[in-house]
């Protein structure tokens, strides 16, 4: 199967290289061409366009860092669907909005070209690892067509056909608002224990074996109490997410007054000049506040 991927990222360059691992000739582009020559260095066969990764791939991945830039892509300047044969299939791995998917499953449906949302979570490490969580939304035959290739990205017990086109894109969002507001809630709690005269490592020692324990408490709160704020996913980039899924409830007229106040919190720490630092830096905020910090005793 002749595969093409655009957008060569954090996340994308490291999926990419999985697919040719898995056996699959990959055609990519990427603005960026010190990421493009560092693709071509692992087996991936780098192209000067978009249009060109279409021509003659059965399946083209999107990796790319928003849902303006994914549209653009696809059906605006980029015209990439313009260049996709009828029956391939489009694969959109980004964090988007359910309705721009819908509108480019819409467009590529005239071309009979196919769309399937699949973002996925899981950090770089996960991509790395091939191991991510794969959200998939789409028609049940395109997605069981591509289903193996998921797999070379993705750990097959963590990917989940959700439902129609969106839905996927769906489920990233709502999950995002989970783990969002869940970050804010900790880093508050540990200011307040540590405020009180608690020692951070009792407290993460406590919380692990408790209920309060969660995935999102066990990568990010080692953090805090390390002051290890180097990226593995920025704060900016949550906030665009954030920003994603609170339009989404916005048009479903739903308030989301606790996901809106983690936001905020997030907003704190960018105007900080925070943005490129890891999420794990929002405890900062509140640090601040407060008056203490969180480390751990040397």
């Amino acid at each position: 199967m002749h595969l093409g991927f655009i957008g060569l990222g954090n996340m994308g360059g490291p999926m990419a290289h999985n697919l040719v691992k898995g056996g699959h000739r990959v055609k990519a582009y990427d603005v960026d061409r010190e990421r493009l020559s560092g693709a071509a260095r692992r087996g991936i066969v780098a192209v000067n366009a978009a249009a060109e990764v279409a021509e003659g791939s059965d399946v083209v991945f999107l990796s790319l860092p928003t849902h303006l830039v994914v549209r653009d892509v696809a059906i605006g300047r980029g015209s990439l669907l313009q260049a996709m044969t009828p029956r391939s299939i489009l694969v959109d791995l980004s964090t988007s909005l359910p309705a721009v998917t819908q509108e480019i499953a819409h467009e590529a449906a005239g071309r009979s070209v196919e769309v399937v949302d699949a973002p996925v979570s899981g950090g770089v490490e996960g991509a790395e690892a091939g191991n991510l969580t794969v959200l998939v939304g789409g028609k049940k035959p395109v997605v069981e067509k591509i289903w193996p290739l998921l797999t070379t990205i993705g750990d097959p017990k963590k990917i989940f056909h959700v439902g129609d086109v969106g839905t996927g894109h769906g489920m990233k969002l709502i999950h995002g608002l989970i783990n969002a507001a869940t970050l804010v809630g900790i880093a508050e709690a540990l200011v307040v224990g540590r405020k009180s005269g608690i020692d951070p490592q009792m407290m993460f020692d406590i919380i692990s074996v408790s209920r309060g324990n969660s995935g999102i408490f066990q990568s990010r709160a080692p953090r805090m109490l390390d002051g290890n704020f180097s990226a593995a996913f920025a704060i900016d980039l949550k906030y665009k997410d954030m920003t994603l899924a609170l339009n989404l409830a916005q048009d479903l007229k739903i308030p989301v007054v606790v996901a809106e106040a983690a936001r905020a919190v997030f907003q704190m720490a960018r105007a900080k000049g925070l943005g490129g630092s890891d999420i794990a830096a929002v405890v900062t905020v509140l640090e601040e506040w407060a008056g203490v910090t969180v480390r751990r005793r040397k």
